[in-house]
């Protein structure tokens, strides 16, 4: 059996960090935008480009500025903007991106009917966002209730 041995080591050089998130297969950070570099299969870079293209350094999500804190899910990203709103990106098989559609997208698309949003979380193909009323809103894949809304049903 062969010993794999594992080293962290310094990725890009970003200063003034605010948010980090990885997905199954991406990672962003906001550090003034948002950037963010590894497979974009499901236009999950958010950089407007379609189609596979794994990118081995940072490119910037289009469109976005404000923004608080970012969560990856499976193959989609959510962000969270400083006026409470929450824009997604990715893959959206199962109406992850919270806009009514299957449809996915790169570049990042308001989430429909949310505001005074202050924390957001993404699951395999599901996203959660905490209201400042103390409410959770769930969109998106929900196979096993993981949207916690009494049925296994997705709810777009």
């Amino acid at each position: 059996m062969t010993n794999l041995l594992f080293f962290s080591r310094k990725v890009l050089c970003l200063f003034a960090l605010l948010s980090v998130t990885c997905s199954i297969e991406a990672t962003a950070a906001v550090v003034g935008t948002v950037r963010a570099w590894g497979d974009n299969e499901s236009g999950q870079l958010g950089n407007g480009v379609d189609g596979p293209a794994i990118v081995n350094m940072e490119v910037q999500v289009l469109n976005l500025s404000g923004v608080t804190e970012i969560a990856g899910g499976g193959l989609h990203s959510l962000a969270l903007k400083s006026d409470g709103t929450v824009w997604s990106w990715g893959q959206n098989v199962l109406g992850q991106l919270g806009n009514g559609t299957t449809l996915q997208s790169d570049v990042p698309i308001p989430v429909n009917n949310l505001s005074l949003i202050t924390a957001i979380v993404g699951g395999d193909a599901h996203s959660v966002a905490l209201k400042s009323d103390g409410t959770v809103w769930a969109w998106g894949g929900n196979p096993v209730g993981q949207l916690g809304n009494g049925t296994d049903l997705p709810h777009v």
